[in-house]
């Protein structure tokens, strides 16, 4: 349902064709409010995937000149060996004796990676110097931002169950290479003009009526404001119920 037939259906239960107790604006937020709130505990189904080979900076040049304190450069990759150099991996240069750390995961080409990289420069780079660095484990896989819960995950389509779940990342128990695939389910997308609500049409009444809860309760109408929020809680109900899954809950504490 786009964002604009679902105001208009707002407008209507509320008998206001045209703003004047409720702007557009304020019926549009709560829409969204009421998606998400449709989707606190089944979320929107998706299914990712990335292909994760495991990188190194071992074999990799510095550029012939980097400035004291940078901490950011573009490296040569002598050695052809493509993968990921996951974020706090550690290396050093040539040189120079102090470790340095990426701050940002960063994707190794066959002939390079830019890298970013705690702290600053300790020696001015003046010519092309060599790094050095471990090969990667690969046990930890970060997820898109914003999911709620995960059915399946596999790798290279064998399925993997020895992992647990913290901060939105996979923490495998052994080391991963290939193609990481997850079933799961995620927030929401926020509904814009352009963008239309992710609920099936047939639950969207749940939005249309936490939008007209959101509304009453604003101007203090409870007793309508409760006839809209029974509706909601029925339709979230329903929408819970209309799919069984045995989901692996998302957190930010150990499981």
């Amino acid at each position: 349902m786009t964002l604009a037939a679902a105001l208009l259906k707002v407008r209507y239960l509320l008998d206001e064709p045209a703003a004047k107790m409720w702007s557009d604006d304020q019926i549009k937020a709560w829409l969204n409010d009421g998606q998400q709130s449709m989707c606190i505990r089944r979320g929107i189904e998706e299914i990712w995937w990335d292909t994760f080979v495991p990188g190194t900076l071992a074999g990799c040049s510095t550029p012939a000149s980097v400035a004291l304190a940078a901490t950011s450069m573009t490296v040569t990759d002598t050695d052809a060996t493509a993968g990921h150099l996951p974020m706090w991996y550690e290396f050093t240069i040539a040189g120079d004796t102090q470790t340095y750390a990426l701050t940002a995961e960063a994707i190794q080409t066959l002939t390079g990676v830019a890298i970013s990289f705690t702290p600053g420069l300790k020696v001015a780079i003046t010519s092309a110097q060599l790094i050095s660095g471990d090969d990667v484990t690969l046990t930890d896989v970060p997820l898109p931002t914003g999911f709620l819960s995960i059915y399946k995950v596999t790798v290279d389509d064998e399925a993997v169950t020895a992992y647990v779940i913290y901060h939105n990342t996979l923490i495998f128990d052994e080391d991963q290479e290939g193609t990481v695939k997850v079933w799961g389910t995620r927030a929401p997308d926020t509904a814009t003009a352009s963008v239309d609500f992710e609920l099936p049409d047939a639950f969207m009444e749940g939005c249309i009526d936490y939008a007209c809860w959101a509304a009453n309760q604003k101007d203090e109408h409870y007793d309508e404001g409760g006839f809209y929020w029974n509706l909601f809680l029925a339709k979230r109900q329903e929408w819970e119920l209309s799919r069984k899954f045995a989901p692996t809950s998302m957190t930010n504490e150990w499981m």
